[in-house]
């Protein structure tokens, strides 16, 4: 998998990527995010960080908290 952001939704994850115009979700394996929770994640050399806790990489975009919130209410 490569670096970049994620959702996760029960037993699928989905890679979220843009042509510009649109977000564009595309299922992925998934296989390093099945010990986590649902939500939005994002991975970055390796490491995937959630969107909870003060260090949370999303805390200063307000609509990717939204976002991250919402899917787990799903």
């Amino acid at each position: 998998m490569d670096d970049g952001l994620y959702i996760k939704k029960g037993g699928c994850v989905y890679e979220v990527e843009t042509d510009g115009k649109r977000v564009l979700l595309e299922q992925t394996d998934g296989k390093s995010f099945k010990k986590l929770v649902n939500g939005l994640h994002l991975r970055k050399k390796g490491k995937i960080y959630d969107g909870k806790g003060p260090q949370s990489p999303f805390k200063n975009i307000p609509i990717l908290g939204m976002i991250s919130r919402n899917v787990e209410a799903v």
